[in-house]
């Protein structure tokens, strides 16, 4: 297994995902560098980032665990702005997509933001998590999805949904193939 890709155990109750045979599931992260630890490599930039480079960074923060990194995008203009990367997914193949993302400016829960990482894999259906409100505690979202064609898909991680000025960071963006275990218990 390839040193970018991250296996963990879980469980998925109450999804209709799990067969009676087993509850146990693998989840391998597709995306490489999704906690940024080398920086900005792999990740292309997407839309205004391409024009400028200082819109998108990586921080460097004191966590309770040592280090970790963040994405940083800073957005006074309000256009769509970010990173993308490219991923293979398969037809009839489930995945989880997640981020956590807070805003660097300010805790106001009135105060529109517009953060926003998705799956873009025409034609199907955009799979998105957005952040809509300006909260400055990192705040984990996740969604499970089911790939309806085999084909190379965009994952996009940005700011300027709904055209909202703001400075935002993102971290640990998974895009994780989900695969039955061997069964057993979960630990």
């Amino acid at each position: 297994m390839k040193a970018e890709h991250v296996v963990a155990v879980v469980a998925l109750y109450a999804s209709g995902l799990v067969g009676a045979e087993t509850n146990a599931w693998q989840a391998v992260n597709l995306l490489k560098n999704s906690t940024f630890i080398r920086g900005l490599e792999y990740w292309q930039p997407w839309q205004a980032a391409k024009h400028d480079s200082n819109i998108v960074c990586v921080v460097t923060y004191e966590g309770t665990r040592g280090k970790y990194r963040a994405l940083r995008i800073e957005n006074p203009g309000g256009v769509l702005a970010g990173v993308q990367q490219l991923v293979s997914l398969k037809s009839g193949e489930v995945y989880r997509l997640s981020a956590a993302c807070r805003s660097s400016i300010t805790n106001d829960s009135h105060q529109l933001f517009g953060g926003r990482v998705a799956v873009y894999q025409p034609p199907q259906a955009e799979e998105q998590l957005v952040w809509t409100t300006e909260f400055n505690n990192w705040w984990k979202r996740e969604r499970i999805i089911t790939a309806q064609m085999s084909s190379v898909a965009v994952v996009l991680v940005h700011l300027g949904y709904g055209r909202v000025a703001t400075t935002g960071e993102f971290a640990d963006v998974r895009l994780e193939q989900l695969q039955r275990g061997g069964g057993g218990t979960q630990r």
